[in-house]
């Protein structure tokens, strides 16, 4: 159903039809196959669920009445049903795969501005006005041409580089490369990779294990030292991340014989992330430990309050934008604070509007659907 697709070195850019209108998808480069169900979702919508987006779409439209009166008016004697009119569906946005169920964004043009419906996991579809909202563009990757140890191989339109003891499903220390058009900073990337210390290899290895021994009950032979964990993994390709300080930062990437992706984020002489999931090599230091997904640290388990009681916390993104529950298990949180949060983008820095605590009977979501309140930032009056 997906046409018309094209890459850079991250993103999927394609097209589908749905009503006779052309809409944009974008999706990570490896979830083709969850894009097309995820496609197949939105356009299959029950009335139900279209009957929940047009009262969303409604809402939105009064929450911005009051500035945009003016500027667009809807007839007091339009159904509910009728407010899809007043809308232009644009693009699909997947941000990544976190369940078997479709989870995406649509982004849509009203009359008043951009909206942004989330559907996720089943749930009803949330509809909300999208003031930050930036159109994504995915720029179709070309790679280049032979220079500084990197082999540009014309044949298979591949450029690849020696890995060291970062071998291919082929058993060959020779992996793709990914970058823009900083050849040199590219090239110390690879020979970074390349002449990796024992120490950083060590603990690369440290991190395999522990996302083997999390993930399977298997066992694996000749396993007589960390690094022989290295015999059953397979790498890919490394993804380089260009920074203004020239530090070596990239993300190895690759598979595992027990089934799992493999990412492994580096910048200069730190180990950053290993685990399954992409993160860039540009947050704080200290939010990598805090990432229940990086294997490179003990997995954190907060137990349930034997009081059966939760501390809770109200976040806004922005002040005066839509509420955010997020459990919060950090002493000295107050009402006004910044705190730091983890989102389906990254970790974003929200402000507290309310801490109050509820019974597990009260949560308006299933436990496990909560995150926390990472770290308290500082106490932050003018909050955009």
């Amino acid at each position: 159903m997906i046409d018309n697709i094209y890459s850079d070195r991250k993103i999927s850019a394609g097209t589908f039809k749905y009503r006779d209108t052309e809409i944009k998808v974008f999706f990570p480069n490896d979830l083709n196959e969850y894009a097309e169900r995820c496609v197949q979702h939105f356009v299959n919508l029950s009335e139900e669920d279209i009957l929940e987006i047009c009262r969303g779409i409604h809402t939105a439209y009064k929450e911005r009445s009051t500035i945009f009166a003016r500027r667009f008016t809807i007839p007091r004697n339009r159904r509910i049903e009728h407010m899809l009119d007043y809308c232009k569906f644009e693009s699909i946005e997947i941000s990544g795969q976190y369940s078997e169920k479709p989870s995406y964004f649509v982004h849509a043009l009203s009359g008043w501005g951009h909206l942004k419906i989330i559907i996720i996991d089943g749930w009803k579809p949330c509809v909300f006005n999208n003031l930050d909202y930036q159109p994504i563009v995915v720029r179709e990757y070309k790679k280049p041409v032979m220079k500084d140890g990197i082999i540009y191989d014309e044949m298979n339109e591949e450029c690849t580089f020696k890995s060291g003891v970062f071998r291919n499903r082929g058993g060959e220390s020779r992996i793709e490369i990914y970058f823009d058009e900083e050849w040199d900073f590219a090239a110390k990337c690879a020979e970074h990779i390349r002449t990796m210390p024992d120490d950083m290899i060590e603990k690369i290895c440290s991190g395999i294990l522990n996302q083997y021994n999390n993930q399977t009950e298997r066992t694996l032979p000749g396993l007589e030292k960390t690094t022989d964990i290295l015999q059953y993994c397979f790498f890919e390709d490394a993804d380089v991340y260009y920074n203004d300080d020239e530090i070596p930062a990239y993300i190895l990437r690759g598979t595992t014989e027990w089934g799992s992706r493999l990412y492994i984020t580096v910048k200069g002489s730190k180990i950053l992330f290993v685990g399954s999931g992409q993160t860039e090599p540009f947050f704080d230091e200290d939010l990598y430990e805090m990432m229940s997904m990086n294997d490179l640290y003990p997995k954190k388990y907060i137990p349930v309050p034997e009081t059966g009681v939760f501390t809770m916390a109200a976040v806004e993104f922005y002040r005066g934008g839509r509420q955010y529950h997020y459990r919060c298990e950090i002493e000295g949180i107050s009402v006004g604070d910044t705190v730091t949060v983890q989102t389906g983008y990254g970790f974003k820095e929200v402000r507290v509007i309310d801490i109050f605590t509820q019974e597990k009977s009260e949560l308006l979501l299933p436990l496990e659907k909560y995150r926390f309140i990472l770290k308290k930032c500082t106490a932050q009056e003018d909050f955009e």
